[in-house]
């Protein structure tokens, strides 16, 4: 679900909740002597809650920019390896093919096809050149063996960079946000009964700071806004 529609839902389950509170006072099933800390008991547990959600989704965008500096060091590695075997040139061209390749495939996070894509051509092309004899002398082996070590590393760490991008916050978890949010909007509610004016300003403030909330993890976790905060542009100092 797209997280604008999500950061709607608390401000409406708030006036719902609002229109049900007036409806109980007026009604001779109304409730009184609700004190102040049975909300605090409830707000508890949504905030704790809250909070372990919206960690989880930004440790996967931390970890995402993790795998941007670990892919960044093996092909700075595999450009210092050229150098040393004297064909710099083919593998920078290589190298820049990949670094192309990635920024295009960046930019697209959300088509289906890409999110599966275990391996692209540059790869192929650099795990051609580590295994192919003809590049490397008798003296150059330990070179060759290193330079696949760089390959596989630059391997994984994209593979988890894309783990990311395909991973969603699970849906059980914001409808536990949501329904935990509501049981403290409901909380609010009865612990200004019989003042409406009070239950009406308390629980839309707890709605709007409800709405922020939600909006923030969920969108942390989308795929368009996950693309933005992973940032590419470490790529660009490789071949400076």
């Amino acid at each position: 679900m797209s997280p604008t529609v999500l950061t709607v839902i608390p401000v409406i389950s708030g006036l719902v909740i609002i229109f049900l509170a007036s409806r109980l006072d007026s009604s001779r099933y109304q409730v009184r002597g609700v004190v102040g800390p049975y909300f605090g008991a409830l707000a508890l547990l949504f905030g704790l809650f809250a909070s372990l959600t919206a960690n989880e989704s930004w440790n996967h965008i931390d970890k995402a920019n993790a795998m941007v500096s670990v892919e960044v060091d093996a092909l700075d590695g595999i450009l210092e390896f050229g150098r040393m075997l004297g064909k710099h040139e083919k593998l920078e061209k290589l190298v820049a093919n990949y670094i192309a390749e990635e920024g295009r495939l960046h930019g697209d996070v959300r088509d289906e096809e890409q999110k599966i894509l275990k391996a692209t051509r540059p790869i192929h092309d650099l795990y051609a050149y580590a295994l192919d004899r003809d590049n490397f002398t008798a003296e150059n082996v330990i070179i060759q063996s290193n330079l696949i070590r760089l390959l596989e590393t630059l391997r994984v760490a994209r593979l988890e960079r894309q783990d990311v991008l395909g991973k969603s916050l699970s849906e059980t978890k914001i409808l536990a946000l949501l329904i935990l949010g509501a049981l403290t909007q409901a909380a609010i509610a009865l612990c200004h009964a019989g003042n409406v004016r009070a239950s009406i300003a308390s629980v839309l403030l707890f709605s709007v700071a409800f709405s922020v909330t939600v909006y923030f993890i969920t969108a942390s976790s989308h795929p368009d806004v996950a693309g933005q905060l992973i940032d590419m542009s470490h790529f660009e100092s490789v071949l400076q």
